[in-house]
């Protein structure tokens, strides 16, 4: 197995992840969660890749604007379609993107208590409901997400290599 494909893999760890999460802006935290995903999404779907494809390859299909594989968008529909994570996933995580996005092109200051990103907030759908976190605030609600996501993501490719789930 080339373990470069798995580089990364505890790179942040859950931990540290969630620390940081908690700890940044809305803005940043917005941003981090949505790239941390679409890396996992990246590490995901190369696991499946063949085991000899060259680098130049990986490159050319996960790298760049015209890569189909190159962003968020393309990453989560294609794991969608290749039956590597499930419709309720695939919805959350376009979301995800969605609000992520919010924040990456709007204006300084853009916060979760906005009505606009609030809403596509709520609409999440996690996968494990647990009320004391459904009901908080937008923020809370958002982070809940997608640690749950980060570690879906991370279980599903501990799986496909064989990993201790533990990492």
């Amino acid at each position: 197995m080339d373990m470069k494909v798995i580089d990364g893999f505890g790179d942040p760890d859950a931990n540290s992840f969630y620390d940081e999460l908690n700890s940044s802006g809305d803005r940043a935290a917005a941003i981090v969660a949505g790239a941390v995903l679409e890396d996992q999404l990246r590490i995901l779907l190369s696991s499946f890749c063949r085991e000899d494809l060259s680098n130049k390859y990986k490159k050319k299909i996960f790298e760049g604007a015209a890569a189909p594989f190159g962003a968020a968008s393309g990453r989560t529909l294609a794991s969608y379609c290749f039956d590597l994570i499930d419709l309720l996933t695939y919805q959350n995580l376009s979301k995800i993107q969605s609000i992520r996005n919010k924040f990456a092109h709007g204006k300084p200051g853009t916060s979760f208590s906005e009505l606009i990103i609030k809403k596509k907030v709520m609409d999440l759908k996690p996968p494990i409901k647990l009320e004391e976190e459904l009901g908080r605030d937008p923020r809370s609600r958002f982070v809940y997400t997608v640690v749950i996501y980060f570690s879906t993501l991370r279980l599903k490719i501990a799986e496909k290599f064989n990993l201790p789930r533990d990492r």
